[in-house]
């Protein structure tokens, strides 16, 4: 198969501000226990980055999940397959059919999208709006509007 996953470069998340002050809040209520602030504020460096790295992890997932059930698709779609092949293999292969196809849609907005710049925009927004922007009946440029 083709690979058509852009670089790793992509998938590099930062955390939004409201995310950082999340994150802040929580350590400002545990601050008193410090003895060291120079280490202290290394620590809290430490999980934002790992935090970050998590989110990226996540969004891989999302559209590795979508790329293995698009290439699957293609493959159960031919002619020696029955119309309804597809649709077995997830129910076998997934807890909820559901999961399946919002991967399955997420992944190909993604990779619909003219540049590297409005996939990382899509990345940005929360995946339950990508999901439903992906799943949702219209072209290509008035998801790109939404995006």
């Amino acid at each position: 198969f083709k690979k058509t996953l852009p670089s790793i470069e992509l998938f590099s998340a930062t955390l939004n501000s409201e995310e950082s002050q999340s994150l802040d809040q929580l350590f400002l209520s545990e601050s008193q226990n410090y003895s060291d602030e120079e280490f202290y504020q290394e620590d809290i460096l430490a999980v934002k980055l790992l935090t970050g790295q998590i989110k990226s992890i996540q969004k891989q997932h999302v559209l590795l999940l979508g790329e293995k059930i698009y290439n699957a698709r293609k493959i159960l779609s031919k002619d020696h397959f029955s119309s309804t092949t597809f649709s077995s293999w997830i129910e076998l292969v997934f807890r909820t059919k559901s999961s399946a196809y919002n991967a399955l849609a997420y992944y190909e907005l993604f990779i619909n999208l003219p540049n590297q710049t409005l996939q990382k925009e899509f990345q940005s927004i929360p995946y339950k709006s990508a999901y439903i922007l992906a799943a949702r009946k219209g072209d290509l440029k008035t998801k790109v509007d939404v995006i």
